[in-house]
């Protein structure tokens, strides 16, 4: 791939008007035209690469997901052609220009480039069979394109100051970054760089990979450097102790690799997996990511005939994490020798004999050089990347006992955060009192640290609800008598588990190790081995223990037994034992398969109280029919019913219906779940209104409605939910108004109404949700807010205005949120920030985006905590205010499409500023100065910027990005 630095200014203007005829032209308000916005725009010409490297490049991004507009694929019968592709060029993300042989013979392909330059976005060349160098000068001479110019003033179709345009659009293509294939063998890999460089540019990448990823490009570059590519087959194991950071490598590569393959899959836990004899899902899942489906097997052996025959036939990139047998390797690899040509498969593992074995080759992850051993532990310790003033010897000290781990810096920097150094000095003795030589000594600290109670409660985190609910695990604390919420929080201060996303529970493996290997030593005796539960149903009896209590997981094992039984495992199982008949007592868990009713000497389940189920309805009604009493906590995925059975309501107090598509009415409004405290509604596509008797459920404290588009409002009733402290809303479409009495839910501390695009006002007594704490209204693009929406609101701490584009002002108590951490204000019309926007001393994030943004109040100096400021598409802001005071804790400026023209921020300004991000910043000029403490700067697409002057004194930057910046022709020494 040829690379070219752009060395001369070039200015397009738009070249349609001319060639396209007027009818044709002034026509985008025609109703045969179907406006639709892609990701990708291929200029190119169809005589010679439509239907060959065009349609290839098109095919292989589409496959990734990536919108792809070409022409014969994309215009719809009767569309007005000419304006379609100028809708085309003006909303694609990116332009591809494939400059062939005859490109130079069509207008239409000269028109298109230079009105993709003109759109400023990022422009992919492609030289296909032609030099660079053909681009340029292209009037005279023997070059390729010249005859086609000579033609055109020849027959003075075009005037020339179009051919003039038409020439420079060439010759600032030419300047571009971009690929050349020569021939057919430079062909197929130039193919994988195109489209490695749009899904980069794109940012179609499909894991976040860590929260800090701190050190990662240099890692990274240490794996490429030790492991050689290669177009064969390749297997490649990262091998390391737990904690390490192995799967955050992994699903980096992943992210890098995978816009290079059509087919990808990446396994999570494949160990875990295994001892739960569920290697053959894991197998199903692998063989629908390479697009095998509708296959039925029974058992392991069936899975790799099929897989090992998939796995010849197509190039794959595929991820196995966490492996520790070579009989897992063995059932979703099962053909290492016979891998298609250019498969790529990485494997991570603590095991190096087991990947040795298997002939890899072997990447040995190496810990954290001190320098980012050093930020990161900071990050977790202070929640800043460096240490605090006297703080600086004893986090040396810590740095030195945790030896680069990237797992212990995370749980001691926890562990010691917002601790009084004293504090400090006695775990760090303690650490060092009881090291030995590997990390789980390390961490009994901090479960040492925990009383009886969270003990306990970490113990069951890491044998039972590791990817379950954060709110079932703590439902199952209270039904013990013990503190679930204060224990939960207790382990989430201490990072000894954390939530995902859609508040699942997560727990490093290590963690979970450690945890197990408590539990089995505990009095509290737990079961979480199919072969415990074996010894369990051969003896034919139960477990006592000093607390009377037995716990015991096998999840989804399928295991014969004596009289041929089958054994299907239950999961988060609680059973409590007395010298009662256990019948007598409750028990909940979470079904998995057919239950023996033999597996424990005890009753069929539907005899034992149930309290707690997950899963499909069809698995509850034939294992559990219609318990006596209801459970208390129930979710069903794909629920396929028009309203919920009376039954199941009794008891509940979590209701989740997942995919509930089907789903009219929630209950009879004469009998509604009244002892109801959690209520999660997920696509249910047909659900028109809520009952009225939703107001009766005095103890209701968590409502998510999401992405139920017939939604259309919520009854008066719905107010008198004085105990509501969580709604989300998000993605109704159709909403369009809220209860007037909105107010009245006195406790409500987290409003989402994210994306409800028809929603209009908020109601006049809004302002009375007091206790308010975060605001979610981005997206609400039809949604006006009053000046005084916030009046007797004081307690914000998120406040999301995002994609409210007819707010032209933030509210007037906008600076009366002391507490406020976060305010995000992108696409609106606002047209100026308060003055005394710098009272608001605790933001941390400040992202603000307008096009009627003329300046910044001089206040904004003292915003003493933020961390982050994003001033986006701002198009009238033309200089950076002179800052008040010092902003001590910001570590990140992005701008992006100002009217900038100069950038000087001194180091007394922001002396911890660290990233800088500068884009689509067209009347820049000049980076003058810029803090010596910033370690990456990224700047790009700034036509106009001639000097990084800045860039002489940045003595620590790490990393430099600049790209399409076409005037800047040299870079200090």
């Amino acid at each position: 791939m040829a690379t070219y630095t752009p060395t001369s200014p070039i200015q397009i203007v738009n070249t349609f008007d001319e060639i396209v005829p007027t009818s044709a032209a002034s026509s985008s308000a025609s109703p045969l035209l179907r406006p639709a916005s892609f990701d990708v725009f291929i200029n190119h010409c169809g005589v010679d690469v439509k239907y060959t490297l065009a349609t290839t490049i098109s095919h292989k991004l589409t496959a990734l997901g990536i919108s792809v507009f070409l022409d014969a694929h994309s215009l719809q019968l009767g569309d007005v052609i000419p304006a379609q592709i100028q809708e085309a060029i003006r909303t694609a993300t990116l332009h591809i220009a494939i400059f062939s042989v005859n490109y130079a013979d069509s207008p239409w392909c000269l028109a298109e480039l230079s009105s993709m330059l003109k759109t400023g976005n990022t422009i992919i060349p492609v030289f296909y069979h032609v030099d660079p160098s053909d681009l340029r000068w292209v009037g005279q001479g023997k070059r390729i394109y010249a005859p086609a110019f000579s033609q055109y003033q020849l027959k003075g179709r075009y005037s020339e100051e179009k051919l003039d345009e038409w020439k420079m659009a060439l010759e600032n293509a030419s300047l571009r970054s971009g690929c050349v294939i020569k021939d057919g063998r430079d062909e197929a890999m130039q193919l994988k760089n195109i489209v490695n460089m749009v899904s980069k540019e794109l940012g179609k990448v499909p894991f976040l990979v860590a929260d800090k990823p701190v050190g990662l490009v240099d890692i990274v570059r240490d794996f490429e450097e030790a492991v050689e590519s290669g177009p064969n087959a390749q297997i490649v194991g990262i091998v390391g102790m737990g904690g390490a950071g192995k799967t955050t490598l992994a699903k980096e590569l992943y992210n890098r690799k995978s816009p290079s393959f059509k087919y990808r899959s990446f396994v999570f836990a494949v160990r875990d997996a295994a001892s739960k004899n569920a290697l053959h899902e894991k197998q199903n899942m692998l063989l629908k990511d390479l697009d095998v489906r509708d296959v039925a097997f029974d058992n392991i052996e069936g899975g790799k005939a099929i897989l090992a025959n998939r796995l010849r036939s197509v190039s794959a990139l595929i991820v196995l994490d966490d492996v520790d047998h070579g009989s897992q390797l063995d059932a979703l690899l099962p053909t290492k020798d016979g891998l298609a040509s250019g498969s790529l498969i990485i494997v991570t593992s603590r095991e190096l004999n087991l990947l040795a074995k298997w002939g890899s080759t072997i990447y040995r992850i190496k810990a954290l050089n001190p320098l980012h051993a050093k930020e990161l532990f900071c990050w977790h310790a202070f929640l800043q990347s460096h240490s605090q003033e006297g703080f600086d010897d004893i986090v040396e000290r810590f740095l030195e006992a945790c030896n680069g781990l990237p797992l212990s810096l995370t749980v001691f920097g926890g562990l010691v955060y917002g601790k009084f150094k004293d504090y400090w000095e006695s775990q760090l003795n303690k650490i060092f009192r009881i090291l030995p030589e590997d990390v789980k000594g390390r961490l009994n600290v901090s479960y040492n640290s925990l009383d009886e109670e969270e003990k306990e409660m970490f113990m069951d985190v890491a044998c039972f609800f590791i990817g379950k609910k954060k709110s079932w695990a703590i439902e199952v604390w209270n039904e013990s008598g013990w503190s679930g919420l204060h224990g939960w929080e207790t382990l989430v201060n201490k990072c000894l588990v954390n939530v995902d996303t859609n508040d699942m529970i997560i727990m490093h493996d290590h963690l979970r190790d450690l945890g197990r290997e408590h539990a089995g030593r505990h009095p509290s005796f737990r079961v979480w081995h199919q072969e415990q539960i074996i010894d369990i149903q051969k003896q034919n009896k139960g477990v006592r223990s000093g607390g009377n209590s037995f716990l015991g997981l096998a999840t989804q094992f399928h295991n014969e037994i004596q009289g041929g039984m089958s054994i299907r495992g239950i999961d988060a199982a609680r059973f409590e034992y007395s010298e009662e008949p256990l019948r007598q007592r409750s028990a909940c868990f979470e079904l998995i398969g057919s239950l023996s009713n033999r597996c424990f000497g005890i009753p069929p389940p539907s005899s034992l109280g149930l309290k707690f189920f997950s899963g499909r309805e069809e698995q509850f009604i034939k294992y559990f029919g219609t318990p006596l009493e209801g459970p208390v906590c129930l979710r069903l995925d794909e629920f396929k019913g028009r309203k919920i059975q009376s039954w199941s309501l009794r008891n509940l107090r979590i209701l989740e219906l997942i995919e509930a598509h089907c789903l009219v009415q929630l209950w009879d409004n004469s009998d509604p779940p009244l002892q109801l405290r959690e209520l999660c509604i997920d696509d249910a596509r047909k659900l028109q209104r809520i009952p009225n008797s939703i107001g009766r459920l005095q103890g209701l404290k968590c409502i998510n409605i999401s992405y139920c588009e017939s939604l259309e409002d919520l009854p008066e009733q719905f107010c008198n939910l004085q105990s509501l402290e969580w709604l989300k809303l998000s993605h109704c479409s159709r909403l369009s108004s809220l209860p007037s009495r909105l107010g009245d839910l006195i406790n409500l501390r987290h409003l989402d109404l994210q994306r409800c695009k028809k929603l209009q006002t908020l109601p006049d007594s809004f302002n009375q949700l007091r206790h308010l704490q975060h605001l979610n209204l981005g997206g609400c693009q039809e949604l006006t807010l009053r000046s005084d929406m916030l009046q007797n609101i004081v307690n914000l701490e998120y406040l999301n205005f995002g994609g409210c584009r007819k707010m032209e002002q933030l509210p007037n108590q906008i600076t009366h949120q002391v507490c406020l951490r976060e305010l995000k204000a992108t696409y609106t019309s606002i047209r100026g920030l308060p003055s005394d926007i710098g009272e608001l001393r605790k933001l941390e994030v400040l992202e603000i985006g307008s096009r009627f943004l003329a300046s910044l109040p001089y206040s904004l100096g003292n915003l003493s905590s933020l961390t982050r400021l994003g001033l986006k598409d701002c198009e009238m802001l033309n200089c950076l205010p002179d800052f008040s005071g010092p902003l001590n804790m910001l570590t990140w400026i992005i701008i992006n499409s100002t009217s900038v023209s100069t950038i000087s921020i001194s180091g007394d300004s922001c002396p911890s500023l660290e990233v800088f991000v500068l884009s689509k910043n067209n009347h820049l000029v000049d980076i003058q100065s810029l803090p010596t403490s910033v370690r990456s700067l990224r700047v790009s697409d700034c036509e106009l910027l001639k000097k990084a002057t800045a860039l002489g004194g940045l003595a620590n930057l790490q990393s430099l990005s600049i790209k399409r910046c076409p005037e800047l022709n040299e870079l200090p020494s």
